[in-house]
């Protein structure tokens, strides 16, 4: 679940979306939620919202996916979203 505060003056809104979408793209079990009046704190809002339970406790542990998770097309891709949100972001 990637969750995002809307009004975040410090990591874009944008580059959760970017991930959301190619982790997607990878076949990923992947939700989005963009709270529209939260800034930077946005953890606080989704421990708070119950479909961020019940999107959990409905995984079940697959140890075939537990290894997709360390294949290095998807390592990759996590990896170069976040260098490149964080170059993107310091060049501001």
């Amino acid at each position: 679940m990637v969750f995002h505060g809307a009004k975040d003056k410090i990591v874009p809104c944008l580059y959760s979306v970017e991930l959301f979408e190619k982790l997607q793209n990878l076949g990923e079990n992947v939700k989005l939620t963009i709270y529209p009046e939260v800034e930077h704190v946005s953890w606080t809002e989704t421990y708070n919202n119950r479909a961020f339970y019940e999107w959990m406790f409905m995984q079940e542990k697959n140890e075939k996916k537990i290894q997709e998770y360390f294949n290095f097309k998807l390592y990759e891709t996590i990896k170069n979203h976040f260098f490149n949100s964080v170059f993107n972001f310091l060049q501001l």
